[in-house]
């Protein structure tokens, strides 16, 4: 990696990362970490990888930042107004960073480098597809715990609606089309398969939020679950299908 290239991401990811923290999207150890793994991603993976990473955080702070105070009047805002900090971030980007680390020397394992490519996309769309069922589902009345479809109060781990699935398989179509785009090698089917395993890591996060979620599992590590459900689903895919 070139100096020219860490000097250009640096400048940046820092500059993402003060805007993320102007706008109240992130701490400032949420700005730090964000920084880090930004940076991180477009020396090791590139711009198409940074993208997709972008792709997650611009969409989900955005819809976390909408209605705010009526999720606030619901019980399910996020805390600290919606500003992400390091735990948020490492929760759902661990399996990402481990994904371009691992691509970055694939070159010396015995492994395709392009698995580790999707399944970075497969957990960022694991991580944006629970993000917007979420943050936008959980403004519709009636969620259903997603184990028993028995009714729950808003908020509830492991509660889904109708249309905070509609939104994840969304969010998880949004990383898959990034990818197509930007990811080199990544082709339609290719997609439709990131954005499958987006979708079934978010599921996967409220089935964990119904059944083990509490005092000694908390959010992070769900997330962390979900993200690496969407990053093992992509990869297998791809080995089976292309």
């Amino acid at each position: 990696v070139s100096t020219l290239d860490v000097v250009a991401g640096l400048a940046v990811t820092v500059a993402l990362g003060i805007a993320s923290y102007a706008l109240g999207a992130a701490s400032v150890a949420g700005m730090l970490s964000g920084v880090l793994l930004g940076l991180l991603v477009i020396v090791f993976g590139g711009v198409g990888w940074f993208a997709v990473l972008i792709s997650f955080f611009g969409v989900g702070s955005l819809s976390t930042k909408y209605k705010y105070e009526e999720k606030t009047e619901r019980g399910i805002a996020e805390e600290n107004e919606g500003a992400r900090g390091t735990g948020n971030v490492l929760g759902n980007a661990a399996v990402a960073l481990v994904c371009v680390i691992c691509f970055a020397a694939s070159r010396s394992l015995p492994v395709d480098g392009t698995l580790f490519q999707y399944a970075f996309a497969g957990s960022m769309a694991a991580a944006l597809s629970d993000t917007l069922s979420s943050e936008l589902g959980g403004l519709y009345d009636d969620p259903r715990l997603i184990t028993t479809f028995e009714t729950v109060p808003p908020g509830t781990d492991g509660g889904v609606t109708w249309q905070g699935e509609v939104f994840g398989l969304l969010g998880a179509t949004v990383v898959g089309v990034v990818a197509l785009v930007l990811l080199p090698g990544v082709s339609p089917l290719g997609a439709a398969v990131v954005a499958t395993g987006g979708f079934l890591g978010m599921n996967a996060d409220s089935v964990l939020g119904a059944t083990v979620e509490g005092a000694t599992f908390g959010n992070e590590a769900v997330n962390f679950a979900a993200t690496l459900v969407g990053a093992v689903v992509s990869a297998v895919a791809v080995l089976a299908l292309l």
